[in-house]
């Protein structure tokens, strides 16, 4: 996706934390994922890359981490959220691969 895109600080650092050290890590770093909105959401979609194209490991950890937390019992409103970012990243990837990836997020 967007290589030339700048992510959010606070996303940057948060994808950063990724893979969490343990479950409840990850749950607060995913919650504050949804906290900040769509927006950080969709610059973690931006991260993801081809393959052979760089790493891009801890956004896929994000997106994994995003897609177990927004499918908790009554996380709706969140998981609609979350569905339409990555239903707006599927319209601007290319690349087979990164489309496959985040058709599995759904």
């Amino acid at each position: 996706m967007g290589r030339t895109h700048r992510a959010d600080p606070a996303v940057i650092d948060i994808v950063a934390g990724m893979p969490a050290a343990d479950a409840v890590t990850e749950r607060e770093l995913t919650a504050r994922l949804v906290e900040l909105g769509p927006a950080a959401i969709l610059d973690i979609c931006r991260m993801l890359l081809p393959p052979g194209a760089g790493d891009d490991t801890r956004a896929r950890f994000a997106l994994s981490g995003l897609s177990s937390y927004v499918h908790r019992p009554g996380a709706e409103v969140e998981r609609k959220m979350y569905e339409e970012v990555l239903l707006a990243a599927l319209e601007e990837v290319s690349d087979r691969e990164v489309k496959a990836f985040l058709i599995r997020q759904l």
